[in-house]
């Protein structure tokens, strides 16, 4: 037994001695250096084995999250696809007339990313000290909100060659030091802007082009969806008015289609030229997002599978793209990479509902989740922290319309139904 405790010491300290070396060659990210790569893609390989397999050492981070009410399951995936069953009970009354019905349902691959929670020392003095709520409290509008702070952010520091950035991202540090006159590269500004974002209540993420070049993208709460932020550019795209996510850009662009897309800079939106657009449309023919942004709250070592792209990556996958060294795993899956966040599902419950009284069981995947805002047959806005509603129905117009609220304010999309009983 001696022997093999011996010989699984010996392993474990000589996989960790060749993970810092090779981590210590290959500081810089990434290369057009095949060796270069390999070596970087073996470092990382080499730190999830000795986690995985010989010792995990934890890293807990600081701040509290909720993703639900506290009272229930943190989150319920809805079964039954968007409600189904809820609008059958619906529908199954013969006297009833249903006049709109949005049920949006949370996805199971939402858990799959590390979120960082609203109240870690370091994002609250980041929402402080630059006062991120008040320059933005006064917009109207969600996405207005976004793109004003996509242009503050741009507008920090002048793009140039940076020096020692931690890999731990760190916005304070980047601001800090940019007014020292110091510059940065897009991955800055991007990693700065998700930071500013998470500091209002906003989601937001890395996305990685590997044409050589970062942009992030940030859930929007009144699109209901993924939408790209190139801030180094201080642009987005969109299609019919419509903000584009990195994988509709992806596909618009290699199926031929780029000039269905518009270009729009600054807060004014300023259309572009077709040459800034083909010059930076095809950076998005392969990509991946980082699957964290609790870069605040959690810092792993180098060395950690958390702390590097490569095995913290979600790289897309499809017939046009090719397997790249830089990232470990790859899917074909939309909803892996593109799960909805802070949408609420209504699931009735159906052994307590009745003619006159429907009892609804509310699910949601929210960050830093807060509460739910009720407003019945368009009255008085109820505030309520658990998971179970009452909704006595009469003869005429019946409307229930539901949104969970992040710990910053932040309301989700609104679950609707809106029907007549005759």
């Amino acid at each position: 037994m001696k022997k093999y405790i011996l010989r699984g010491t010996i392993l474990a300290v000589f996989i960790l001695v060749l993970i810092l070396v090779l981590t210590k060659i290959n500081e810089r990210e990434a290369s057009k250096s095949v060796l270069v790569n390999l070596s970087k893609r073996t470092a990382a390989e080499l730190g999830a084995f000795f986690v995985n397999y010989i010792y995990n050492p934890g890293f807990d981070g600081e701040g509290h999250i909720y993703f639900g009410p506290k009272d229930t399951q943190p989150f319920l995936f809805n079964s039954q696809g968007k409600g189904k069953e809820l609008i059958a009970f619906l529908k199954g009354k013969s006297n009833a007339n249903i006049i709109q019905y949005i049920n949006n349902a949370p996805s199971r691959y939402a858990a799959n990313f590390d979120y960082q929670p609203f109240d870690s020392k370091k994002l609250i003095t980041l929402r402080e000290k630059y006062q991120l709520g008040k320059l933005t409290d006064g917009i109207e509008g969600e996405f207005e909100r976004i793109l004003f702070l996509r242009n503050w952010v741009k507008n920090r520091w002048e793009h140039g060659v940076p020096q020692n950035v931690s890999y731990n991202f760190d916005a304070l540090d980047i601001l800090s030091r940019a007014e020292k006159g110091e510059r940065f590269f897009c991955s800055e500004y991007s990693t700065t802007f998700v930071q500013c974002a998470l500091s209002i209540g906003l989601q937001s993420r890395y996305v990685g082009l590997f044409k050589g070049h970062m942009v992030t993208e940030v859930w929007s709460n009144e699109f209901t969806k993924w939408v790209v932020m190139d801030v180094d550019n201080n642009l987005h795209y969109v299609k019919n008015k419509i903000p584009l996510n990195a994988l509709e850009l992806h596909d618009l662009w290699v199926r031929g289609k780029w000039d269905e897309v518009q270009m729009l800079v600054g807060p004014e939106k300023k259309v572009t030229d077709e040459k800034k657009k083909k010059e930076l449309l095809p950076f998005y023919h392969e990509f991946y997002v980082r699957m964290r942004n609790d870069w605040f709250s959690k810092k792993y070592p180098h060395w950690h599978p958390k702390a590097n792209s490569i095995m913290n990556g979600l790289e897309w996958k499809d017939k046009y793209t090719s397997n790249n060294i830089l990232v470990a795993r790859e899917t074909g899956n939309k909803e892996k990479l593109y799960f909805p966040l802070n949408v609420t599902s209504l699931n009735i419950i159906k052994e307590q509902s009745s003619k006159d009284r429907i009892h609804l069981f509310l699910s949601t995947f929210t960050p830093n989740f807060s509460h739910y805002i009720i407003r019945v047959d368009n009255k008085k806005l109820i505030k309520q922290t658990n998971s179970t509603v009452v909704w006595n129905i009469h003869r005429g117009q019946n409307k229930i319309q539901i949104q969970s609220v992040n710990s910053l304010g932040v309301k989700g999309p609104s679950s609707e139904i809106n029907f007549v009983i005759l």
